[in-house]
């Protein structure tokens, strides 16, 4: 879909044609999933303005999705060992982490972005003075 979700177009007062493209994106999508189970009808974001909208405001027009930030996929691929880090940070390398609104505060989503960060050799995480809100 290159036109991604409506999110863009509605903050800027479109609304009539944000929901348009909503329900044309819903319209691909749930082609692309004609004869899937709901259950097993899977997508996966990188942005998390999609998932937000792909999650929780695309059901209001017909999609109904599982829908993972591809941090969560990540993080579950290394926790079942299928996904291994295999190249050391060199140099003792610090990284913080910031927590997008539409992850964290909108979502819920904290934990897994830090986890896959926590399995990285020679990383140490440091957190920012106010995260997690």
């Amino acid at each position: 879909m290159s036109d991604s979700t409506y999110h863009v177009i509605e903050l800027i007062g479109s609304s009539s044609e944000s929901w348009e493209l909503a329900a044309q994106n819903v319209e691909t999508l749930n082609g692309v999933f004609e004869g899937v189970e709901r259950v097993d009808r899977k997508v996966v974001a990188t942005c998390p303005h999609c998932f937000n909208t792909l999650g929780r405001e695309y059901p209001q027009v017909g999609g109904s999705y599982t829908v993972l930030h591809h941090t969560q996929l990540l993080n579950r691929l290394v926790r079942d060992k299928k996904l291994v880090p295999v190249s050391p940070m060199e140099g003792g390398n610090q990284i913080t982490y910031h927590d997008p609104c539409y992850l964290g505060r909108h979502n819920e989503v904290y934990s897994p972005p830090r986890e896959l960060l926590q399995v990285l050799p020679g990383a140490e995480v440091i957190e920012m003075e106010r995260n997690s809100e």
